[in-house]
């Protein structure tokens, strides 16, 4: 029988985000596949480079929680605040927007 990995998703994506949240970051949300790991990052127009490798950075982190034959797609978006936002189905970083 297979692992449910969902409740581990949750728990290192949350862990991986740890130092890696830039200001420009809107969302953060993850979505388990049969054997892809998919990622999606959602900024506002302020969003640098930087800011984006940030969140690959933490990719690279869940990913490395994960064994053969899984892989990662990452996700990124930007997106002006104001704007609706689509999220995968374990979203695990919403910044507040009044």
């Amino acid at each position: 029988m297979e692992k449910d990995v969902q409740p581990d998703i949750r728990l290192c994506a949350q862990r991986a985000l740890w130092g890696r949240v830039p200001c420009s970051l809107r969302a953060f949300s993850v979505e388990v596949g049969a054997t892809v790991i998919h990622t999606r990052s959602i900024f506002d127009e302020t969003a640098t480079d930087a800011d984006k490798e940030l969140l690959s950075e933490a990719g690279a982190e869940i990913i490395a929680d994960f064994a053969a034959p899984f892989r990662i797609e990452e996700e990124f978006l930007v997106i002006p605040k104001g704007q609706e936002m689509y999220h995968l189905p374990s979203l695990i970083f919403l910044h507040y927007e009044p």
